[in-house]
């Protein structure tokens, strides 16, 4: 539900389909929104996860300080060109 009131948002911010409009949608989801997103869905899983080592608040920092650098950097490579198309 999140993600589609953000696209919703974005569209009705940045309306049109030209080029210049749909590079502005794909910066502000991948700079604004993916940075903030990732770590909520990461820290989710690890809570729904229930292991040993993320059962404590410096565990999901710990695995998120380790991981999230990575995990940003390949979702930026997946997903730019996959918004980019959808937008």
């Amino acid at each position: 539900p999140v993600i589609h009131h953000w696209y919703k948002f974005l569209n009705i911010s940045i309306p049109g389909q030209s080029l210049r409009a749909v590079l502005q949608r794909t910066f502000c989801d991948q700079i604004l929104f993916a940075p903030l997103f990732i770590p909520t869905f990461m820290t989710s899983l690890m809570i729904l996860e229930n292991k040993e080592e993320h059962r404590r608040l410096d565990g999901i920092t710990d695995a998120l300080k380790k991981n999230l650098p990575d995990i940003v950097v390949t979702n930026w490579m997946v997903w730019i060109p996959a918004i980019f198309l959808n937008f």
